[in-house]
């Protein structure tokens, strides 16, 4: 059996000796995935390409970016923190003044529209062009970016082929009316008539069952990814493993779970590296490295056309994260 922490550990190392190049690739596959037409999925970062100036990312934003990479390289699965601790985010975190300039559209931090910090965002330009887009342009970002990922997602769900099509209504088009007892960033019904979701996705009571029970995920795996197939001796009730074939001491794989106690299997399915010795049911402690190329992409599985929409858009996904890491598999293997 491989001694999962060793050969952990020799991976993280060389990937966080090479991160640069881990974050080049991070954004170009991100382009990628852009210009596929998966826009759903990315609608925050295209409203800051669109409305901010350059540059998008700046020399420090950079550093930063490369810093929370090597901290997610060290976390360890179902860890909440990491080995590594970047002294440069410290001192972010710790002294607004020393992110002086930061630029980073990708990271800009919590932004003031948003409220869920008193701290000044790190990206100030990001911050001053949201809200000035806002009072003088009359576009809310938050609101706007929303009405665009639910109207992209009725989009991109129409690239399935083996579930029923969604349901929903159509919603009308309302004059946008001001509440004058309330501010304007928080005029809710005033900004959902200005960024209008076109059409509201419906769920039926009986797709349910196809995001708390496996047979849906399994059979949509079946067509959409034949070359990782279910590893039941190694899954559980909770946890849904498809090991990708072939030979050799590791393997890739995909794994759908139920997180924090949740009914629901969770979206998107995460890209692991197990031992191809595993026999018995797979646990944190057993997964030798699990994916840190992207963000935390959001999830809008509504029932069985969802679910597939999203292991459309993850899958072929997933296969391009594996090519990129290969090299570094094999480095490891050479060892």
């Amino acid at each position: 059996m491989t001694n999962v922490g060793a050969v952990s550990r020799e991976l993280q190392t060389i990937l966080s000796e090479d991160v640069d190049h881990l974050l080049d690739s991070m954004l170009g596959l991100m382009e990628q995935d852009i210009n596929d037409g998966w826009r759903v999925f990315y609608a925050r970062e295209l409203w800051f390409v669109k409305h901010l100036p350059p540059p998008l990312i700046n020399e420090l934003g950079r550093s930063c970016m490369t810093e929370r990479l090597r901290e997610s390289i060290w976390r360890r699965p179902g860890q909440e923190h990491s080995a590594y601790q970047s002294s440069l985010l410290q001192e972010c975190r710790a002294q607004p003044q020393s992110r002086q300039g930061y630029r980073n559209y990708l990271e800009p931090g919590t932004l003031s529209l948003e409220g869920w910090s008193s701290a000044p965002a790190w990206d100030q330009v990001a911050d001053m062009v949201t809200v000035q887009e806002m009072e003088s342009k009359h576009r809310h970002m938050l609101f706007e970016v929303r009405a665009n990922q639910e109207n992209w997602y009725v989009e991109a769900c129409h690239r399935g082929t083996l579930t029923p099509p969604l349901l929903g209504v159509a919603n009308d088009e309302l004059q946008p009316v001001r509440n004058p007892a309330l501010r304007l960033r928080d005029d809710v019904q005033y900004w959902r008539a200005v960024h209008r979701v076109v059409w509201s996705v419906v769920m039926n009571a009986d797709d349910y069952p196809a995001l708390v029970k496996p047979e849906c995920t399994l059979e949509l795996m079946r067509h959409i990814a034949p070359d990782f197939p279910y590893a039941a001796d190694i899954s559980t009730t909770k946890r849904l493993i498809f090991v990708q074939q072939g030979s050799g001491d590791f393997s890739w794989a995909l794994m759908i779970d139920k997180t924090s106690g949740s009914p629901d299997f969770r979206y998107p399915p995460q890209l692991i590296l197990i031992d191809s010795g595993t026999k018995k049911k797979l646990k944190d402690e057993q997964i030798i490295f699990q994916n840190v190329i992207g963000k935390q992409f959001p999830s809008f599985a509504k029932g069985p056309r969802g679910l597939e929409t999203e292991l459309l858009f993850h899958v072929p996904r997933c296969r391009k994260l594996i090519d990129i890491y290969q090299p570094y598999i094999e480095q490891v293997r050479r060892i």
